[in-house]
């Protein structure tokens, strides 16, 4: 096999195993949520069930991009940060730009979210290719940031649509598992590949 199917077929295993690791989790949390019916569960819920794909994904694109040297710590800070930062200004601004116009186009609340997840790596990018970090460095930086701002915003869509829906856990399990099918293709690979 070429190159790159021999580093696909090295990322397949592992990403594999993140998702069926996360499937499980979330398998057993809502069981545990149905047949106790203790609230306590939903934030494990939410957690396992916004960050399942994300992580899944991050691990694939780190096993493609090959050799980094950028620790599993710092990457997770990258997430932290990035979802935090990110979901916070992109919903001031959000707010913001549809106070000013009346409202919000679909497209302008992409540029605002996209824009918003770019200010820690613009803040990062000096300082990284001083320390001599690579593509791939960037690259997995990129990723965790994205991974950070689709799991945040997930929880959140998810801790909205079960309010609003007056606790439908039905409602909620089937926007993460939308938000979950689409977070790798909407929200991670437009900062990996920008970084």
């Amino acid at each position: 096999p070429t190159q790159k199917n021999h580093r696909f077929l090295r990322a397949l295993p592992a990403t594999l195993a993140v998702l069926a690791t996360g499937l499980a989790l979330y398998y057993l949390v809502y069981r545990a949520l149905l047949a106790t019916g203790d609230i306590l569960y939903l934030p494990a819920l939410f957690v396992v069930g916004a960050t399942t794909t994300p992580a899944a994904f991050a691990v694939y694109m780190s096993r493609l991009a090959g050799p980094i040297r950028v620790s599993a710590r710092a990457l997770g800070l990258f997430a932290l940060w990035g979802g935090v930062v990110g979901t916070v200004v992109a919903g001031i601004l959000e707010t913001d730009t549809a106070r000013i116009l009346g409202g919000l186009p679909t497209p302008i609340i992409g540029i605002v979210e996209e824009s918003a997840k770019l200010l820690l790596p613009l803040a990062v990018v000096p300082f990284a290719r001083r320390l001599g970090h690579t593509a791939a460095d960037g690259l997995a930086i990129g990723v965790a940031i994205g991974v950070g701002f689709a799991s945040l915003e997930t929880m959140g869509y998810a801790f909205a649509v079960l309010l609003q829906s007056h606790g439908n856990l039905h409602a909620m399990d089937q926007l993460l598992l939308m938000r979950g099918l689409l977070a790798p293709d909407h929200q991670l690979h437009i900062l990996g590949a920008l970084i």
